[in-house]
C-alpha cells in the first residue's frame, strides 16, 4: 500500500498570518518532510499531491523529500481558503489503488498496525458528537442554511478524525468517488457562502470528518468490524510515549513541538522504528 499527502497553497497559504496552519513555511517544510520520511520507511511508495506552488516551494528548499510530485490541485483555486480540506477529498478521489492519507501535521513512526490490516477503511479515531459538541453546532447551521446535500440524511453520533485516512480494499474505492461527489455538491452550494456560518472556520470539519460516516453507514459498513481506529487521542503530548503523533490545530504551532521537529529532522537516520 501506498502513502499519500497533499499540500494545496494557492488561495490556502497564508490566511491569518499563517502558512498552511503553520507559523512560516519552513515550520511546514520541516514537518512534510520529517512525515514522509517515516513513511517512507514503512510503505512501498509515497506521494504528494499538490498544485504548482506548492511543487516549487519544495524545489527551492532544496532538500530530498522521498516522495513522487504529482501536480494536479491547480484548478481547484477557486476553493474559499476556509474550506482547504476540500483538495484533500479530491486526492483521495483520484485514487486507484489501496492508499493511505495522512496529513503533514501527522506522523506514523510505526507504519499500519499489523491489526488493523482486516479493515476496509482506517482513521485517527472515533470522536463521538457527545463529547465533541461543535459537531452539533456545524451541522446544526449548515442544515439551517439549506445547504445540506440531499445524500446527508441525518447525523451520525460519531465523526471521524481523518489526520490518518486509509481504503485498504481496492473494492471499496468507489465508495471514495461516491462520498468525493457528496463534498463536492456540498463546497460548491457553500463556497461564496461560507461567511453566513459563524462557524465559517470549521466547516471542513463537518464535510472531512461528519459526512464520510453518512456514506460509510448508509453502506452498510460497521465502525469496529469494517473499519477502526488506530491511535488514541494524545496528539503531541506524549512524544516519548505515543508512536503515532499528531500535532493538531495549535500543537503544530507550540515551540516545543515545533524544535521536537527540527532535533528530529537532525536524527532522523537514528530515530528507532
Amino acid at each position: 500500500m501506498k502513502a499519500i499527502y497533499s499540500l494545496s497553497i494557492g488561495k490556502n497559504g497564508i490566511r491569518n498570518n499563517e502558512f498552511c496552519g503553520y507559523l512560516c513555511k519552513e515550520e511546514l517544510l520541516d514537518a512534510l518532510l520529517l512525515s514522509s520520511s517515516i513513511s517512507a520507511k514503512h510503505f512501498d511508495k509515497v506521494e504528494l499531491y499538490c498544485d504548482t506552488e506548492a511543487a516549487k516551494l519544495i524545489k527551492e528548499d532544496g532538500r530530498i523529500f522521498p516522495f513522487d510530485i504529482i501536480i494536479c490541485l491547480d484548478e481547484l483555486q477557486w476553493i474559499n481558503g476556509l474550506l482547504w480540506a476540500y483538495s484533500k477529498v479530491y486526492v483521495y478521489s483520484l485514487q486507484k489503488e489501496p492508499f493511505l492519507h495522512i496529513d503533514i501535521d501527522a506522523i506514523l513512526w510505526d507504519g499500519l498496525p499489523p491489526k488493523l490490516s482486516t479493515q476496509k477503511f482506517i482513521f485517527q479515531q472515533k470522536e463521538p458528537l457527545a463529547g465533541y459538541v461543535y459537531y452539533n453546532e456545524i451541522y446544526g447551521e449548515a442544515k439551517a442554511l439549506g445547504l445540506l446535500p440531499t445524500d446527508i440524511t441525518y447525523k451520525p453520533e460519531y465523526a471521524l478524525n481523518t489526520a490518518v485516512f486509509a481504503c485498504t480494499d481496492i473494492n471499496y474505492l468507489y465508495l471514495i468517488k461516491e462520498y468525493f461527489n457528496i463534498v463536492n455538491s456540498y463546497v460548491y452550494g457553500v463556497n461564496d457562502r461560507v461567511y453566513e456560518f459563524k462557524t465559517n472556520h470549521a466547516q471542513c470539519i463537518l464535510f472531512e470528518q461528519l459526512f464520510i460516516v453518512n456514506i460509510l453507514e448508509s453502506s452498510g459498513l460497521k465502525f469496529e468490524v469494517d473499519y477502526n481506529t488506530i491511535l488514541n487521542d494524545d496528539y503531541s503530548e506524549k512524544w516519548n510515549n505515543c508512536r503515532f503523533t499528531h500535532f493538531i490545530v495549535n500543537t503544530k504551532r507550540r515551540d516545543k513541538n515545533v524544535n521536537r521537529i527540527k532535533k528530529a529532522l537532525l536524527n532522523l537516520d537514528k530515530i528507532i522504528l
